[in-house]
């Protein structure tokens, strides 16, 4: 399979993990593009608790695996307050996971933090609404 073909496939593997989730009410795809070996979404989508996350993330296929290159993942409250934002915008070298970081329940609080895509991210939100509920 070439390497564009496998960036569409993965493009078409994102659209379908989350319109099939079960925390996920409403799926927006706002932006997509597949441009050779490089993939590019952005998302928006309200969850079942009223809340929002804001998914982007571009990605490169590279022989038999992704790198992500660039990633962030907004989660939102209803009232638009933050509840966590993974990124990996290189504004905090200080963080010893740098690029990659989360900032907790308020822009300020930010954690070091592991590389996350688009699954981890759903896989932690469903598992923290099921907490919750």
């Amino acid at each position: 399979m070439a390497a564009h073909e496998r960036v569409d496939a993965r493009l078409l593997d994102i659209q379908a993990v989350l319109a099939n989730s079960r925390v996920i009410v409403d799926v927006r795809l706002l932006h997509e593009s597949a441009i050779g070996d490089v993939g590019y979404f952005r998302i928006r989508a309200h969850l079942v608790d009223g809340s929002e996350v804001k998914f982007m993330e571009r990605f490169r296929h590279q022989g038999d695996t992704i790198a992500i290159e660039k990633y962030s993942f907004h989660w939102q409250r209803a009232d638009g307050s933050l509840i966590c934002r993974w990124d990996n915008a290189p504004h905090h070298p200080e963080i010893p996971s740098f690029p990659n970081h989360i900032h907790d329940g308020d822009e300020s609080h930010v954690l070091a933090h592991e590389a996350v895509d688009v699954f981890d991210v759903l896989r932690k939100i469903e598992k923290a609404l099921a907490e919750t509920a």
